[in-house]
């Protein structure tokens, strides 16, 4: 993994968008072969309005401002509500929203 990765990247898409599944799916990809750890996307249940890269650690916002300067200026930067149970996220998972077209 290349320094200063995120330690796991999780990317989420509208269960109701086929175009958002597939770019959510190019998107693993691409990132996956750069060395990223990145898990399967997943979908979720209504809409998602609009990209966005989410941090849950303050420690964690440079390497999700990167993460936003590299993906491109549709992409905003959010911090996540910390889950009330476990499992919590580890420092340095960021979490990618993928909105449709």
């Amino acid at each position: 993994m290349p320094v200063g990765a995120p330690a796991r990247i999780t990317i989420r898409y509208s269960v109701e968008n086929a175009a958002a599944r597939q770019r959510a799916s190019d998107l693993a990809r691409g990132l996956s072969e750069q060395g990223l750890d990145v898990a399967s996307p997943v979908s979720s249940p209504g809409r998602i309005a609009s990209s966005t890269v989410g941090y849950f650690y303050a420690e964690d916002r440079p390497g999700a401002e990167i993460a936003v300067r590299v993906l491109g200026p549709t992409w905003k930067l959010v911090q996540q509500r910390m889950p009330t149970r476990e499992p919590f996220p580890r420092p340095g998972a960021l979490e990618l929203a993928v909105a449709g077209p």
